[in-house]
């Protein structure tokens, strides 16, 4: 919880997810609970907004909508988008969903970008597909949380300065390796 912005945990703990404009990101070992982390504040955001939005024990939902969350692995929707470049109108789609949520969640990121794993021709179009998310996202301010295990240096090689300073904007990261044990060893 340290290294969530207060802003951003304050309005999770007031039940006010919905009304978030800023993100953060944690980066660190594999396994330390990056998005464990994660998916436990928005639970936690999830509840406390289901509750304020109701009256007592009447559970009926409010006329506010509920937030509309989106969680990609990015390796995974990398590899997506990849095979769906030649069908602009799936592109589209898919783009637009994961561009247009309330709240979006970006994990793995930078993982696709493994040499061992992925063709030169698909780095550029990957690249510029976040930009265009992180570009959108931030001209509606609208909150991404996102996780790495890759080092600051190597994300600006991997996705470039441009694309790396509009994420971290309205979306810091915080490093989180050196506090943390690797959970998955124990």
């Amino acid at each position: 919880m340290k290294v969530v912005p207060k802003d951003v945990l304050g309005a999770i703990q007031d039940g006010q997810i919905h009304t978030l404009t800023k993100g953060f990101g944690l980066g660190g070992g594999i396994g330390y609970g990056k998005s464990c982390a994660i998916s436990a504040l928005l639970k936690l955001g999830l509840a406390r907004w289901a509750h304020a939005s109701s009256s007592g024990w009447d559970f009926r939902p409010t006329s506010r909508r509920t937030p509309v969350i989106s969680w990609v692995n990015w390796p995974n929707t990398a590899d997506q988008l990849q095979q769906l470049a030649t069908n602009g109108n799936a592109v589209h789609s898919l783009m637009y969903a994961i561009k247009g949520a309330n709240i979006l969640v970006i994990d793995d990121l930078g993982k696709e970008r493994l040499p061992v794993i992925r063709e030169d021709r698909s780095i550029p179009f990957c690249q510029a597909q976040l930009d265009i998310i992180i570009d959108f996202r931030n001209g509606h301010r609208l909150p991404t949380l996102w996780t790495t295990n890759v080092d600051e240096k190597s994300l600006v090689a991997v996705y470039g300065p441009a694309t790396y300073t509009r994420l971290i904007q309205d979306n810091p990261i915080d490093w989180v390796g050196a506090r943390l044990r690797n959970l998955r060893l124990q």
